[in-house]
């Protein structure tokens, strides 16, 4: 059933965010052969300027418009009117929430994805033979001198990023889920609600800071010695943002639930 359930978001995703992708992609191809063939002049032509303008809008709107899709998908199919169908299928709701969580994520990859491509792509084809073979070269050092040598540390990075989407994902279903029990004034009370849990981790992220005992310990188990600054191959500091980050996942997450599944308020 859970797989059932993220084709069927994939799918409600999928009609508004493909046709932007390939709109993107078009565009930045567009304007990556304006400014390798067409003479210089005319990168100041005002179609020229209109067309740096959308594609700056589709790259915002990848980001802007999945954002709004997972609030909606979560908002809209759980907590609205849908809900009534959504609850009567023989499934948890923390499933329910899975699918929808596991949905957005995938969405904001391939959004991350395509942005980045689309970046590349202006300036892929916009280089001619020369610029070419030195961006390869350029790619090519890089990968050899930072990648390839700390690859286990990268892995870890990323897969921290993944976990930070996920914190990001399960808050804002979180704020809703609470805002959603204000019955006049759902939208309100969600924003309250987010706001909310950002100035409680901003408390918290305080009180520890200002604390020695606190501050000390979290420095003790982050760095090696005060002299150690390599963040980026510090195991121990990777190791105390993970732990960090997977407490807030399952708070919110408890949150998310506890207000969905045990306290429910439908439209």
């Amino acid at each position: 059933m859970l797989r059932k359930l993220i084709a069927y978001e994939m799918k409600a995703y999928g009609r508004i965010l493909v046709p932007i992708y390939i709109a993107l992609l078009a565009l930045a191809a567009i304007l990556g052969l304006s400014l390798k063939f067409l003479p210089e002049w005319t990168t100041q032509n005002v179609f020229f300027v209109f067309a740096v303008l959308l594609y700056i809008i589709l790259l915002l709107s990848v980001v802007v418009v999945t954002t709004l899709l997972a609030i909606n998908r979560y908002y809209g199919n759980l907590l609205g009117r849908e809900g009534y169908f959504m609850f009567s299928l023989p499934v948890r709701s923390s499933t329910l929430m899975v699918s929808k969580t596991l949905s957005a994520m995938i969405w904001t990859a391939f959004g991350t994805i395509v942005g980045f491509a689309a970046v590349a792509m202006v300036s892929i084809v916009a280089f001619n033979g020369t610029d070419y073979i030195e961006f390869k070269q350029a790619l090519h050092m890089f990968y050899k001198e930072i990648i390839s040598p700390n690859i286990g540390h990268v892995i870890f990075w990323i897969a921290i990023m993944i976990l930070v989407l996920v914190t990001v994902i399960v808050r804002v279903y979180a704020a809703v889920a609470i805002g959603s029990q204000w019955s006049g004034h759902r939208l309100l009370g969600s924003v309250l609600a987010y706001v909310g849990i950002k100035i409680v981790e901003t408390i918290i992220a305080s009180v520890i800071s200002s604390v020695d005992f606190l501050k000390n310990g979290v420095e003790h188990l982050m760095w090696n010695s005060p002299a150690d600054v390599n963040g980026f191959t510090n195991w121990r500091l990777q190791i105390v943002v993970l732990a960090i980050i997977a407490v807030q996942i399952v708070i919110y997450w408890v949150l998310a639930w506890y207000f969905t599944d045990r306290r429910l308020n439908l439209e």
